[in-house]
């Protein structure tokens, strides 16, 4: 049996399936039917922002989603509101100088390994502009 050209082929040619995201991720969190974000999770945000900003100064896109679980009070509108109150904060510590998208969405649980999870956060995705970790496309 050939296991030894048959893993280096595959790695070979699985090597540009990987491709390079320079999106950066945080979650807020919040507590059940309210779009108020606790001052735990402001710093949080807070220094997450600093952080992409000192390390980035040219600046894409960032994308907002407001997420609540369905059984919150007026889910839709919440996950609106949520989604809304971490866009004007984010404007605020200077990620409004791009476009910043915002979505909202009902949250269905996956209870992966038998682990509860909710919706009750909004999910931020930042673009930095160029240059960054991945090679830029020039155009």
């Amino acid at each position: 049996m050939m296991k030894g050209p048959a893993c280096i082929a595959l790695a070979f040619f699985s090597a540009g399936t990987f491709a390079c995201s320079p999106v950066h991720t945080l979650d807020v969190s919040f507590e059940r039917d309210s779009a108020k974000v606790s001052g735990d999770e402001l710093i949080k945000l807070a220094n997450w922002a600093i952080d992409v900003q000192l390390k980035y100064p040219n600046l894409d896109r960032t994308s907002v989603g407001g997420l609540a679980d369905a059984d919150e009070r007026q889910p839709r509108v919440l996950a609106q509101q949520r989604a809304e109150s971490v866009k004007r904060l984010l404007v605020t510590l200077g990620l409004g100088r791009a476009p910043v998208d915002v979505d909202a969405r009902l949250y269905k649980s996956h209870h992966l390994n038998g682990v509860p999870d909710n919706g009750r956060r909004v999910e931020i995705d930042f673009l930095p502009g160029c240059p960054h970790e991945c090679p830029c496309q020039v155009k």
